[in-house]
């Protein structure tokens, strides 16, 4: 059985593109044990394996895992129905099939295409999955089918470019959108292609009733998207029968997708341009759409038309946090936070540099890898207040790292330290008080550490005397004695030490002079 594991896999090692060795690489060693390694270190040597694969950021297969399970007829992705529609829109045919298609049956469905397709001038070929590939190059266009061993269908709705390596945009049914490379497609055991060929000039027809119309598309493809981008595009609909339609108020399939939100009446002969705004979020894929209401203006007659748009993001890092919150802290005391930075197949990287600029952060760095050998970085920031700081803090903690997508990750950092004393109560009312009759209060000053304070007072009003007792919680008596009737105001100014930590304590002071 060894043996039999062993050619298998070193088959697929020298066939397979780098993502691939580095994983067979590493379970070689694994599982088929000393004679793999010698081989690995020989193919290496011959320049099959780079010698410094454990950092390369190539991608690991998905060959093995994206096809569809189970048979066409029960398809959890629906695929026909989701991709029967977009095959005939973009071969310049009403997306509502004519006729019926038996699920499952592709090459009935494909000669029933062909058929329909010829009058307005497309073409649709069955071709090699090899011969299909090969011509493909750089563009947001769907090109063609797939058609899997099971008889799923996949569209391949464009080429993107991601690390210098194309990457084929594919959909299968309600799936979201994958992008694979050429050597994955090839080794993932597809059965034929459908390749089409359209005339520039070709809209989609939409018929019903008495309604005629043409829109441009009935799928836009944007390509390669960027987090936060905001994407637009416009569908063009033409009113081509004798009687007016009217579309009504689109649907969206999220709120991150937005356009024209009331109904609209479109005559014969008239155009509408029917503007999509997507801003684009954190995920890899986009899959958003569109559903119009489509009315016979002179009847009850109406039609659903789904407009799909789609793009392709790169997969970035893994960070889980943007940013720390270390509470209410004490000076002298220390304080931890963790948060991890991970890799991803799309995104290899290792940490440069950490700065925490004028925070009194520390940062230690583990890095452990997985079975992919995609590493995962665990930060541990430990913050140490010294004894002059007080109130809220905030900054930034800049990590610096050689990825090509996100060079520099900048996390928050906040936190509030706790005074060194609290006064209780923080302001005197001293309330009415009669000329010349002297009021006494009291504040007590509590030590948030627990050290003993020692008190100084720095200054006082002059209707003011302080004294000050000295014990484990000093308490300062005021004695005020007002000498005119009225509002007065005043602060009192003390220093508070604590080891070798102190603090200013303004304490705010009111009354109202009652005249005899």
């Amino acid at each position: 059985m060894h043996d039999m594991a062993y050619h298998h896999v070193v088959r697929s090692a020298v066939a397979s593109p780098l993502g691939i060795r580095q994983m067979l690489a590493s379970r070689l060693r694994r599982r088929v044990g000393f004679l793999a390694s010698v081989l690995i270190g020989g193919l290496t040597m011959t320049g099959c394996i780079r010698a410094d694969s454990s950092t390369s950021p190539g991608p690991r297969s998905f060959a093995s895992t994206f096809l569809a399970h189970g048979s066409a007829e029960k398809c959890e992705n629906e695929c026909y129905a989701q991709i029967v529609p977009m095959i005939r829109g973009e071969l310049g045919l009403d997306p509502d099939a004519a006729g019926t298609y038996d699920v499952g049956r592709y090459a009935d469905l494909s000669r029933s295409l062909l058929a329909e397709c010829q009058p307005v001038g497309s073409v649709l070929r069955r071709v090699s999955v090899r011969e299909f590939l090969e011509g493909l190059d750089k563009g947001p266009e769907a090109r063609g089918v797939l058609v899997d061993p099971r008889g799923h269908l996949y569209i391949l709705i464009g080429m993107i470019e991601i690390d210098g390596q194309l990457r084929c945009e594919i959909v299968h049914g309600s799936s979201s959108v994958l992008p694979l490379a050429k050597d994955e497609l090839l080794d993932s055991g597809f059965q034929e292609a459908w390749k089409w060929e359209k005339r520039q000039a070709v809209d989609v027809p939409i018929r019903f009733g008495n309604v005629a119309l043409t829109v441009n598309r009935v799928i836009h493809n944007f390509g390669l998207t960027k987090p936060d981008q905001e994407l637009a595009y416009s569908f063009v609909f033409k009113n081509t029968g004798d009687g007016p339609l009217v579309i009504g108020k689109p649907q969206t399939s999220c709120a991150c997708t937005t356009t024209v939100a009331e109904p609209m009446t479109l005559d014969p002969g008239k155009s509408f341009d029917l503007p999509v705004k997507i801003r684009v979020g954190d995920a890899v894929s986009l899959r958003q759409f569109v559903l119009l209401k489509i009315s016979d203006g002179l009847s009850f007659n109406y039609r659903d038309l789904r407009l799909t748009l789609f793009g392709t993001g790169i997969e970035t890092m893994k960070c889980s946090t943007t940013s720390l919150d270390f509470g209410t802290v004490l000076p002298s005391r220390s304080y931890v936070q963790t948060f991890t930075m991970g890799e991803v197949t799309t995104d290899r990287f290792a940490i440069k540099k950490v700065d925490a600029g004028p925070l009194p952060l520390v940062t230690e760095i583990d890095t452990v890898e997985d079975h992919h050998d995609l590493r995962l970085y665990r930060l541990r920031c430990t913050l140490h207040v010294d004894a002059g700081a007080s109130g809220q803090q905030e900054g930034m903690l800049v990590i610096t790292t050689d990825s090509r997508l996100r060079p520099i990750v900048r996390t928050h950092v906040r936190y509030q330290v706790t005074p060194l004393v609290a006064a209780t109560p923080s302001t005197i009312a001293f309330g009415e008080i009669s000329v010349g009759q002297p009021r006494h209060e009291q504040v007590r000053l509590i030590s948030r550490s627990g050290e003993p304070l020692t008190v100084d007072v720095e200054g006082a009003p002059a209707e003011a005397i302080v004294k000050v007792e000295k014990q484990a919680e000093p308490v300062l008596t005021v004695t005020l004695t007002l000498k005119e009737p009225g509002i007065w105001q005043g602060v009192i100014k003390t220093r508070v030490r604590a080891g070798s930590r102190s603090q200013s304590i303004e304490i705010p002071c009111a009354a109202f002079g009652k005249a005899h």
